[in-house]
């Protein structure tokens, strides 16, 4: 049994479960949105597509477009990207190069260029947010043909999802790294949830900035909240594969600690319920006793305790998740001391004849504990100012 846990213990806190989790877990905590629905979504199928993708980026990042916003959005943008770049301590792109941007949309098939036709200077943004594959020298040929036309290709911004892809050499031809290697390709996530991604380094604080224009802050919501569902989603899938990978790694070992771990979590109810009939079994006062429920090792019961003509039964049902405490008088006949201890203690009253209360575990295992303790206490207090004529 030992060796079983030491084997559960390294599964538990590996790296590669952890990175799991991350993604997995990072789907189901995205920031509450106030957009009930999306309008991407509801027109239209292409929402997983990157063309739509870099239409909107386009539409955004050109101020000769309709958003109305001149060049503020674009600004912000290159501001992003040089952040981008002083993280990985690259050359920053210089602001003056580009005053007056041409953002072109698959051009010379390029998913989006910015080009500054005085300075001859490029920025190449390639869009991979639906994780496609490069063809084959897909880079090395945009390059050749910006530089046909004599533009020195500044940076590449390869985009993607989180971030975490580079470009793939896939039918790279002999002088094409030569020709590369002066040029900065520069992973950028859309949905990565750090300062220098899509979502929080360029979309939501264009998104903050004042302006009349309804529209423009409209199209930058919905997007922003389109990028959250599908990063959350796909962030979600990730999780799953890499946590399938390191199921069946080593013949399939850590898939069979995760069973005995299931087992163990299936059996941590009555554990815990055991564990709480121990703090109280010999502190139960003012009720009669404290012990495991017969037939239902989940559950610690107090027995009864009358005030006066009333009587009162305390339970506590234990599960892997949480505790569930349940005070009942079953005539819903409250006395009014008792309603107050409760009250105090437990909230109002759901139901006639009886408080309930969950306490999340482990969260709030010590704070169920304390409860009880100060509940009993109090009992206790009025018990010995009246006697019940059960005594």
């Amino acid at each position: 049994m030992e060796h079983q846990l030491e084997e559960i213990k390294e599964f538990l806190i590996s790296d590669e479960l952890r990175s799991a989790q991350v993604k997995y877990s990072s789907s189901n905590l995205s920031e509450e949105s106030d957009l009930k629905f999306n309008l991407f979504q509801l027109i239209s199928d292409q929402y997983l597509r990157e063309n739509l993708h870099s239409d909107i980026i386009k539409f955004l990042l050109d101020p000769k477009e309709r958003h109305g916003q001149g060049d503020v959005y674009f600004k912000l943008f290159l501001d992003l990207l040089n952040r981008r770049l002083s993280e990985l301590r690259e050359k920053q792109i210089d602001k003056v190069d580009f005053l007056n941007p041409t953002v072109e949309r698959e051009d010379l098939r390029i998913d989006i260029s910015i080009l500054s036709k005085e300075k001859r200077k490029a920025i190449i943004i390639e869009n991979k947010i639906n994780n496609a594959n490069d063809t084959d020298r897909q880079l090395p040929n945009y390059v050749e043909k910006l530089r046909k036309l004599n533009y020195d290709i500044v940076a590449i911004f390869y985009l993607t999802m989180w971030g975490n892809k580079t470009t793939s050499e896939k039918g790279w031809k002999p002088g094409d790294r030569d020709m590369m290697k002066s040029i900065p390709i520069v992973p950028l996530g859309a949905y990565q949830k750090t300062d220098v991604d899509l979502f929080n380094g360029w979309l939501k604080i264009a998104e903050s900035r004042p302006t009349k224009d309804t529209g423009a802050k409209t199209l930058l919501k919905q997007y922003m909240h389109l990028l959250k569902e599908i990063g959350g989603n796909i962030m979600s899938t990730e999780g799953l594969k890499e946590f399938y990978s390191l199921l069946t790694i080593d013949g399939n070992k850590n898939y069979k600690i995760l069973r005995e771990l299931e087992s163990m979590f299936e059996h941590l109810g009555g554990y815990l319920a055991m564990e709480l009939k121990n703090k109280f079994e010999q502190k139960s006062n003012p009720f009669k006793c404290c012990g495991l429920t017969t037939g239902n090792p989940k559950q610690v019961s107090f027995g009864e305790w009358y005030k006066e003509t009333s009587k009162y039964l305390f339970y506590i049902d234990c599960d892997k998740k949480n505790y569930k405490l349940h005070f009942l008088q079953p005539d819903s006949r409250w006395h009014p001391d008792v309603t107050a201890i409760c009250e105090k203690y437990l909230g109002p009253r759901v139901e006639l004849d009886r408080y309930n209360k969950v306490y999340e575990f482990p969260e709030k295992e010590q704070t169920l504990y304390k409860d009880i303790e100060k509940i009993l206490a109090d009992l206790q207090i009025i018990n010995s100012q009246t006697k019940s004529i059960h005594e």
